[in-house]
């Protein structure tokens, strides 16, 4: 943080940063002989390809064009191949296939290194993270009747790099037709260096310093470039709107894919100035929100299978390797999965006692069960849950939470309920957040298990007082365990 404030300039339009660097990169050696072999094999690859390789070039150029990169001088490029301090980042491209055609991102990697060599990374600082907590946003979103969410668009294209620090993310590029090879230096911060979370994050706090009222709260609604809130009424939501598009405007900083449950909010936003191509927009109006599917209409969040457990075998034997990533594609931060996830977790468990290696086809038994899972996810997409945790636009008088704790031989669990008590005496529950483990591979007996659910139960509630933005009036536990209820209470058995 220090070298970052140190560095940091504000022109009064953008912000130009410093890489927050190890001592150690003083004695950073040239990579320019690894960054040509990747640069080599890459072309090759592209020339089996002619549209992809014009795609590729298209991709490039257009960081070129947009001002994000420069070339580098021909008379300054034989020396940057030989000085030491001078990095060129090796790339790749990163393709998302979507109805309304491919998108094509170009990767950088500052991991890069060859053999009795460092890497960009490794002298790079990582910083601390200034960002909330992202279940803490998430819980936050679900607890008022208005929501609102929009990304910064080309977030980390709106940081200059210091002139001095553009040597370290410098790239090669060979166009088509072209047998020589180009040198560039990119003008604005790289998302593969490991600074780069930080120096946005740090930036965008750093400048929220400069404002007042309702802007300088705003750093509690971004997560990196998402930002993401909920509001007691629509007014609420237009002042927050107008607020965060005016402070991080005077950045450079661009809001886009606006999405909100309230039709009232994006009339405003139109009204106001917003383009229509900065709304989001989706097939089946199906958004996504922090890794979570959301449906702004009808206000209503949904499962979604992830590719990698429809695809599950499809291109091959199932592997140790192939189960354990299509289990950790589900994205699942409040736990609303937990029961089917932990049948995932268990097949996982299976496995490792097997001791199969990584890219060794798993038992016929374990396969089946698996494709059982895998098919089952299909019955959750007919499925989904209200984004509020209330149905009532009127303020409760009383916030409860109730948090249940229970075990099997198998796993534990503690799932959370919010109760919302009204003025004319009526309440309504839904469920908040949920955790769950598996028990240990060693045998526990079950009072030890039941114990544990008890732990977590209420390490989740000291979570959710913390982290809520709610005034929670009361708490109580359950249990069906008389040992938990003993031991937590020091009553005596039988009393």
């Amino acid at each position: 943080m220090k070298q970052f404030l140190e560095g940091v300039q504000y022109s009064g339009r953008y912000y130009t940063v410093n890489f927050p660097k190890r001592e150690t990169i003083d004695h950073f050696q040239n990579n320019y002989s690894t960054a040509r072999t990747r640069l080599d094999r890459k072309i090759a690859q592209l020339q089996r390809d002619p549209i992809a390789y014009s795609r590729y070039h298209k991709e490039i150029m257009k960081f070129v064009d947009s001002g994000f990169a420069a070339a580098v001088p021909p008379d300054e490029f034989p020396a940057l191949t030989r000085c030491d301090g001078s990095y060129f980042m090796p790339h790749h491209e990163a393709i998302t296939s979507r109805p309304t055609g491919d998108r094509w991102r170009i990767v950088f990697d500052c991991s890069a290194k060859a053999g009795g060599q460092t890497s960009l990374n490794q002298h790079l600082l990582i910083g601390e993270n200034p960002n909330p907590d992202l279940v803490t946003l998430l819980l936050n979103f679900r607890l008022r009747p208005v929501a609102v969410g929009a990304d910064i668009a080309g977030a980390y294209m709106t940081l200059r790099v210091a002139e001095r620090d553009q040597r370290l993310s410098q790239f090669l590029w060979r166009p088509p037709g072209s047998d020589e090879v180009h040198a560039f230096r990119m003008l604005r911060v790289t998302w593969g260096a490991a600074s780069s979370g930080f120096l946005l994050a740090a930036t965008i706090r750093h400048h929220l310093k400069r404002a007042d009222g309702i802007a300088a709260g705003l750093g509690a609604s971004l997560y990196a470039d998402d930002c993401l809130q909920g509001f007691d009424t629509v007014a609420e939501a237009q002042q927050f709107t107008d607020a965060i598009r005016e402070v991080l405007g005077s950045a450079d900083m661009k809001l886009a894919k606006w999405k909100s449950s309230s039709q009232e909010v994006l009339d405003h936003l139109a009204a106001s100035g917003v383009a229509p191509e900065d709304f989001d927009s989706a097939p089946g109006d199906l958004l996504k929100v922090l890794g979570v599917s959301w449906e702004p209409l009808r206000d209503r969040l949904r499962f979604v299978c992830p590719q990698r457990i429809r695809d599950l075998g499809l291109d091959g034997p199932v592997t140790k390797r192939g189960v354990l990533s299509a289990v950790a594609s589900v994205s699942d931060p409040l736990g609303y999965l937990g029961p089917y996830l932990i049948r995932g977790k268990l097949i996982i468990q299976k496995l490792w006692t097997r001791k199969l290696e990584w890219n060794q086809r798993i038992p016929a038994e374990l396969e089946s069960e698996l494709r059982a899972w895998a098919q089952e996810f299909r019955a959750f997409e007919n499925s989904d849950i209200d984004r509020r945790n209330t149905t009532r636009m009127e303020t409760a008088t009383r916030h409860r939470l109730h948090l249940f704790g229970d075990a099997s031989p198998l796993a534990y669990a503690a799932a959370a309920y919010l109760e919302r008590v009204y003025a004319d005496g009526t309440n309504e529950c839904s469920l908040l957040m949920a955790k769950s483990k598996l028990a240990p591979r060693e045998h526990q007996s079950l009072p030890r298990l039941e114990l544990l659910a008890a732990l977590i139960a209420v390490r989740l509630k000291n979570f959710l007082l913390e982290r809520l933005d709610l005034k929670i009036d009361g708490v109580r536990f359950y249990t069906d365990s008389m040992i938990v209820y003993h031991w937590t209470t020091g009553a005596e058995p039988g009393s």
